[in-house]
């Protein structure tokens, strides 16, 4: 009964010394472990009183019993280590993410085979304590009958059905091989062949469709409001399908942004009503909401979200690096053009957003002789293109400010 408090005790004293934390990873730890952490125990437990009940005193059953099946304890905990030491080497990241698991999962075993190893067999090897047993009388009372069922229940069950069925399979130990291993085949080939999905992330399902489309920079607003338009008349063609066809309302509203810091692009964002009333996926819509698009000229880019989680990330993710930003985005828009060579890839989207074109200034050595700084050649570029105040006249109760600059034919 101790040994799942003492364990998770001893963890959460152990966890702050090695920098983990109580968050939505450990506690997962903490209830992956649980299991392990009774086996240990079970197991020294039931060898020691195997021993007393062949007739060994207290403290020798326990020492024999100890000694007898602790080997074999060990090494089960140091392979169940050795299995989950390998997150440590998850790199970037997701490694500082996991690494929280078998912090804690390492940190619950070791306290649990000292516990197993070392208090379990100090308890068990004591007769029962006079005092205590007076004082817990009336709920041993309560207890036995149930107690009693239970244990005759157990043996029976140890003695007649599962004795006979062990008899027959180690009978018949080679066609029992065989079963083993064409189950382990049919389990793999359900995975291999597809009929069970493998994903280690996976996609959880929103309520949220949400939709970027990116026109060439520079694209005027009113052409990236003809794709805002077309976004938003195929969506709500759909909408109304879903809803003819499900008898209610199935969406909660449709919001659009277009020219939010870009003009060349556009977001649309489709609110779905919670999964168990609208009775489909949101990705289902998302997919024939691209279908419905078809082909939209002049388009560069457009992806569809309809998922969130770790799952939700892209299959295909190529990181590419340079010191040259213009050969960088050229390798990049060739990247682009390759993906969209092979069938099934969408939603095809770099990292890179064009802004406005800039020039940067820099002074020669001919110009910091004469004197001049980066400082004053800004100052006057500034004053040729954005003017310089230099004068304010009240003019019906308002004042007015007159800037110099260069005509707009020279700016």
């Amino acid at each position: 009964m101790l040994g799942i408090p003492i364990s998770f005790a001893g963890a959460f004293v152990l966890l702050p010394q090695i920098g983990g934390s109580v968050n939505m990873l450990s506690l997962f730890a903490f209830i992956l472990v649980l299991g392990l952490v009774v086996d240990d125990a079970i197991v020294v437990g039931e060898n020691i009183y195997s021993h007393q009940e062949q007739g060994e005193p207290g403290l020798k059953a326990a020492v024999n019993g100890t000694l007898e099946i602790g080997p074999p304890v060990l090494i089960t905990i140091l392979t169940t280590i050795a299995a989950f030491f390998p997150m440590y080497m998850i790199p970037g990241t997701t490694g500082k993410f996991f690494g929280e698991i078998p912090d804690v999962v390492i940190a619950v075993l070791l306290f649990s085979l000292a516990e197993a190893i070392l208090i379990m067999p100090a308890h068990l090897s004591h007769p029962t304590n006079r005092f205590l047993s007076i004082v817990l009388w009336p709920l041993d009372i309560v207890l036995r009958w149930p107690r009693r069922r239970f244990t005759a229940g157990l043996r029976w069950f140890v003695n007649k059905p599962y004795r006979k069925t062990l008899t027959l399979f180690l009978q018949y130990r080679y066609a029992t091989l065989a079963l083993g291993v064409v189950s382990i085949m049919l389990c793999a080939g359900f995975v291999i062949g597809g009929h069970l999905r493998f994903t280690f992330f996976p996609r959880v399902d929103t309520d949220v469709v949400f939709v970027t489309a990116r026109m060439p920079f520079g694209t005027p607003a009113s052409v990236t409001a003809s794709v805002e338009t077309r976004l938003l008349k195929r969506a709500q063609a759909l909408l109304q399908e879903y809803e003819a066809e499900k008898g209610k309302e199935i969406a909660d509203g449709i919001f659009s942004t277009l020219g939010q810091g870009s003009s060349h692009v556009v977001r649309v964002l489709v609110f779905l009503k919670p999964l168990k009333e609208r009775g489909f996926a949101a990705t289902e819509f998302s997919r024939k909401w691209r279908r419905s698009l078809g082909r939209i000229p002049g388009l560069e880019s457009i992806n569809f979200r309809a998922s969130t989680g770790f799952g939700s990330a892209s299959d295909v993710d190529l990181q590419l690096s340079h010191t040259d930003p213009r050969l960088l985005e050229l390798i990049a828009a060739q990247v682009r053009e390759e993906l969209a060579g092979y069938p099934g890839v969408s939603n095809i989207e770099d990292s890179s957003d064009a802004g406005k074109r800039e020039v940067q200034l820099k002074v020669n050595p001919a110009g910091l002789a004469l004197g001049l700084t980066a400082q004053e050649v800004t100052q006057q570029v500034r004053a040729a293109f954005q003017g310089l105040e230099v004068l304010k006249i009240l003019r019906g109760g308002d004042e007015v400010r007159v800037v110099l600059r260069l005509p707009k034919t020279e700016r």
